[in-house]
């Protein structure tokens, strides 16, 4: 299956692209467990959150996408996505995820529910 679907969120609005490399787009997404995720037997869906190095939107949405895709989960509604600097993480949690994702291009962590139970991490 081909993580990318042929309208992305990011083509219905106008290009956002980023100040420069001190920024990372971070994107939620809904999804699901594909059927041979071991997960899939307890969980139900999730939000997943990327964190992600790329210069426009659009690059993120995609690279996101696939990064889904790659942990074996399938993307099923952008939920929200913005623009973060170093500066704006609260957390270490999001501090370290900025990290990673400006070394290796993504960082992505799950919050999982469980069927018919609540999100966990």
């Amino acid at each position: 299956m081909d993580p990318i679907p042929p309208a992305l969120f990011s083509d219905t609005m106008p290009p956002v692209t980023r100040k420069g490399p001190h920024q990372l787009f971070v994107l939620r997404i809904e999804s699901t467990p594909l059927d041979d995720n071991p997960e899939a037997a307890e969980v139900a869906g999730g939000f997943v959150v990327c964190w992600v190095d790329e210069d426009d939107f659009r690059s993120a949405e995609i690279r996101a996408l696939k990064e889904i895709a790659r942990e074996g989960w399938r993307p099923r509604r952008h939920d929200e996505s913005h623009l973060i600097e170093l500066s704006d993480c609260v957390s270490d949690e999001d501090a370290r995820a900025f990290a990673e994702a400006q070394a290796c291009g993504c960082s992505i962590a799950i919050y999982a529910w469980a069927i018919g139970g609540e999100e966990e991490e």
